[in-house]
């Protein structure tokens, strides 16, 4: 798994905690629905939405303290 999101997004670290928090969802959701026709996507997928959703809220948290820097130091631009 962690090969295959690593091929798509290249930052081993956060694909790699990805990948965790993937195995963490089949843990708690597969024991009540049971597991998919296709554990191996299901977990791929569910990863990549993971390392997508850490992405956008690091890069909105990145902007967010620029923008906040900005502010605080007149002018400060980046």
């Amino acid at each position: 798994m962690l090969a295959t999101v690593l091929r798509s997004h290249g930052d081993f670290e956060a694909c790699e905690d990805a990948v965790q928090e993937a195995l963490l969802a089949a843990a708690v959701q597969w024991p009540g629905d049971g597991v998919p026709a296709n554990p191996a996507g299901w977990l791929v997928t569910v990863a990549s939405r993971r390392w997508t959703e850490m992405w956008r809220s690091d890069t909105a948290r990145r902007r967010w303290e620029r923008a906040a820097a900005a502010q605080a130091r007149p002018g400060f631009a980046q």
